[in-house]
Protein backbone atom coordinates (compact mmCIF):
# COMPACT_ATOMS: atom_id res chain seq x y z
CA UNK A 1 0.00 0.00 0.00
CA UNK A 2 1.09 3.47 -0.73
CA UNK A 3 0.06 6.42 1.01
CA UNK A 4 0.88 9.90 -0.56
CA UNK A 5 1.49 12.73 2.23
CA UNK A 6 1.58 16.13 0.99
CA UNK A 7 3.60 18.72 3.38
CA UNK A 8 2.87 22.66 3.04
CA UNK A 9 4.94 25.26 5.25
CA UNK A 10 8.41 26.27 5.83
CA UNK A 11 11.65 23.89 6.04
CA UNK A 12 11.03 24.04 10.06
CA UNK A 13 7.53 23.12 9.50
CA UNK A 14 7.96 19.67 7.33
CA UNK A 15 11.21 19.10 9.43
CA UNK A 16 9.04 18.78 12.60
CA UNK A 17 6.42 17.25 10.90
CA UNK A 18 8.49 14.82 9.22
CA UNK A 19 10.07 13.79 12.94
CA UNK A 20 6.91 13.22 14.13
CA UNK A 21 5.72 11.18 10.94
CA UNK A 22 8.88 9.08 11.62
CA UNK A 23 8.68 8.87 15.43
CA UNK A 24 7.64 4.97 15.13
CA UNK A 25 8.67 4.52 11.98
CA UNK A 26 5.52 6.23 9.72
CA UNK A 27 8.07 7.34 7.31
CA UNK A 28 10.85 5.61 5.89
CA UNK A 29 13.54 9.01 5.49
CA UNK A 30 13.99 10.94 8.73
CA UNK A 31 13.77 14.51 9.04
CA UNK A 32 17.69 14.51 8.93
CA UNK A 33 18.08 12.37 5.78
CA UNK A 34 15.69 14.83 3.96
CA UNK A 35 17.64 17.82 5.47
CA UNK A 36 19.45 18.63 2.13
CA UNK A 37 16.54 18.45 -0.26
CA UNK A 38 14.51 21.06 1.67
CA UNK A 39 15.43 24.80 1.32
CA UNK A 40 16.42 26.33 4.74
CA UNK A 41 13.71 28.21 6.43
CA UNK A 42 14.12 32.42 6.84
CA UNK A 43 15.24 32.84 10.32
CA UNK A 44 11.87 34.12 12.20
CA UNK A 45 12.90 37.52 14.76
CA UNK A 46 12.85 37.17 17.81
CA UNK A 47 9.70 37.61 20.12
CA UNK A 48 11.53 40.44 22.18
CA UNK A 49 12.18 42.36 18.60
CA UNK A 50 8.56 41.94 17.36
CA UNK A 51 5.73 41.62 19.19
CA UNK A 52 3.18 41.17 16.14
CA UNK A 53 4.48 38.04 15.33
CA UNK A 54 1.88 36.42 17.72
CA UNK A 55 -2.27 36.35 17.47
CA UNK A 56 -4.01 39.09 19.27
CA UNK A 57 -5.35 38.89 22.66
CA UNK A 58 -8.95 39.53 20.64
CA UNK A 59 -8.11 36.75 17.80
CA UNK A 60 -6.67 34.29 20.19
CA UNK A 61 -10.28 34.77 22.47
CA UNK A 62 -12.27 34.27 19.15
CA UNK A 63 -10.50 30.73 18.51
CA UNK A 64 -10.60 29.46 22.39
CA UNK A 65 -14.27 30.29 22.53
CA UNK A 66 -15.29 29.22 18.65
CA UNK A 67 -15.94 25.50 19.68
CA UNK A 68 -15.32 23.50 23.11
CA UNK A 69 -12.06 22.54 23.59
CA UNK A 70 -11.32 19.15 24.06
CA UNK A 71 -9.99 17.87 27.47
CA UNK A 72 -6.43 16.74 26.07
CA UNK A 73 -5.74 20.43 24.53
CA UNK A 74 -7.78 21.85 28.05
CA UNK A 75 -5.17 20.22 29.80
CA UNK A 76 -2.19 21.56 27.65
CA UNK A 77 -3.02 24.98 27.82
CA UNK A 78 -3.35 25.12 31.36
CA UNK A 79 -0.55 23.84 31.81
CA UNK A 80 1.04 26.15 29.47
CA UNK A 81 -0.48 29.00 31.38
CA UNK A 82 0.69 27.31 34.96
CA UNK A 83 4.26 27.48 33.34
CA UNK A 84 3.86 31.14 32.00
CA UNK A 85 6.62 32.96 31.18
CA UNK A 86 8.43 29.50 31.75
CA UNK A 87 8.07 26.72 29.13
CA UNK A 88 7.70 22.58 28.68
CA UNK A 89 9.08 20.32 26.33
CA UNK A 90 7.21 18.76 23.79
CA UNK A 91 7.93 15.83 25.85
CA UNK A 92 5.96 17.19 28.92
CA UNK A 93 3.59 18.20 26.54
CA UNK A 94 2.83 14.80 25.61
CA UNK A 95 2.36 13.82 28.85
CA UNK A 96 0.08 16.45 29.81
CA UNK A 97 -2.18 15.29 27.48
CA UNK A 98 -1.95 11.83 27.61
CA UNK A 99 -1.32 11.28 24.08
CA UNK A 100 1.44 9.51 22.20
CA UNK A 101 3.63 11.85 20.29
CA UNK A 102 1.57 11.20 16.69
CA UNK A 103 -1.66 11.51 18.75
CA UNK A 104 -0.29 15.19 19.85
CA UNK A 105 0.77 16.01 16.86
CA UNK A 106 -2.83 15.09 15.70
CA UNK A 107 -4.48 17.12 18.93
CA UNK A 108 -2.13 20.34 17.39
CA UNK A 109 -3.10 19.90 13.77
CA UNK A 110 -7.01 19.77 15.13
CA UNK A 111 -6.03 22.84 17.45
CA UNK A 112 -4.04 24.76 13.77
CA UNK A 113 -7.31 24.13 11.79
CA UNK A 114 -9.42 25.66 14.51
CA UNK A 115 -7.54 28.86 14.08
CA UNK A 116 -7.06 28.43 10.42
CA UNK A 117 -10.72 28.56 10.78
CA UNK A 118 -11.82 31.38 12.89
CA UNK A 119 -12.03 34.97 11.54
CA UNK A 120 -9.04 37.12 11.73
CA UNK A 121 -6.72 34.18 10.89
CA UNK A 122 -3.15 35.63 10.24
CA UNK A 123 -1.43 32.52 8.84
CA UNK A 124 2.12 34.83 9.67
CA UNK A 125 1.14 34.79 13.44
CA UNK A 126 1.78 32.39 16.25
CA UNK A 127 -0.19 30.93 18.99
CA UNK A 128 2.95 29.48 20.90
CA UNK A 129 6.10 29.85 21.00
CA UNK A 130 8.23 26.88 19.76
CA UNK A 131 11.91 27.32 20.59
CA UNK A 132 14.64 24.40 19.71
CA UNK A 133 16.14 23.10 22.61
CA UNK A 134 19.72 21.92 22.43
CA UNK A 135 20.27 20.40 25.63
CA UNK A 136 17.72 18.07 25.26
CA UNK A 137 17.83 17.96 21.27
CA UNK A 138 13.56 18.94 21.20
CA UNK A 139 10.99 21.67 20.97
CA UNK A 140 10.19 23.81 24.10
CA UNK A 141 6.34 25.70 23.94
CA UNK A 142 4.98 28.47 25.82
CA UNK A 143 2.58 30.75 25.81
CA UNK A 144 2.73 34.34 24.62
CA UNK A 145 1.22 36.98 27.01
CA UNK A 146 -1.77 37.97 24.42
CA UNK A 147 -2.77 34.27 24.92
CA UNK A 148 -2.73 33.91 28.79
CA UNK A 149 -4.93 37.13 28.52
CA UNK A 150 -7.22 35.96 26.26
CA UNK A 151 -7.54 32.68 28.59
CA UNK A 152 -7.93 34.79 31.52
CA UNK A 153 -10.61 36.60 29.56
CA UNK A 154 -12.84 33.86 28.26
CA UNK A 155 -12.43 31.51 31.65
CA UNK A 156 -11.76 33.12 34.24
CA UNK A 157 -12.37 30.84 36.77
CA UNK A 158 -10.46 28.69 35.19
CA UNK A 159 -7.32 30.80 34.25
CA UNK A 160 -7.37 33.34 37.18
CA UNK A 161 -4.79 36.10 36.66
CA UNK A 162 -3.32 35.29 39.94
CA UNK A 163 -2.10 31.54 38.35
CA UNK A 164 0.48 33.28 36.42
CA UNK A 165 3.66 34.67 38.41
CA UNK A 166 3.24 38.16 38.28
CA UNK A 167 -0.02 38.12 35.81
CA UNK A 168 -0.02 37.89 32.35
CA UNK A 169 0.60 41.33 32.13
CA UNK A 170 4.00 41.12 32.92
CA UNK A 171 6.34 41.89 29.23
CA UNK A 172 8.06 38.56 28.85
CA UNK A 173 8.46 37.77 25.31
Amino acid sequence: MNVTIRLEGTAEEIGNALKALSYKGVLNATALELNGSVMPAVAKPEAADIEEVFVSTEFAKRALQRLPLSRPMKSVLKKLYETHPGSLSTEELHDVADYTPPQFAGLMGAFGRRLANTSGYDGEKEFFVWRWNEDNDAWDCRLPDSVCKALEESFPKKFPTSAVKGGSTKKSE
